[in-house]
């Protein structure tokens, strides 16, 4: 189940839909989103700052995840 659901995120990503990638977390202001510029709380300003950053399918990019063990 886990990895379908990861596959079905990075599908999500790489057709360029933030939304879709988003529905995969928790939808809560308690959710803590650790990224390159600290931390963000809230399912809602997580999805506000990931459509801000990525304003289309190019800026994007390509993301592939790997599942070690």
């Amino acid at each position: 189940m886990v990895r379908a659901e990861m596959e079905a995120q990075q599908s999500s990503w790489n057709n360029g839909d933030i939304v879709g990638f988003m529905e995969y977390y928790w939808k809560s202001d308690s959710l803590k989103f650790i990224g390159s510029k600290g931390i963000t709380y809230g399912w809602q300003k997580t999805l506000d700052n990931y459509i801000r950053s990525y304003p289309d399918k190019a800026t994007m990019g390509v993301l592939k995840f790997t599942i070690r063990e």
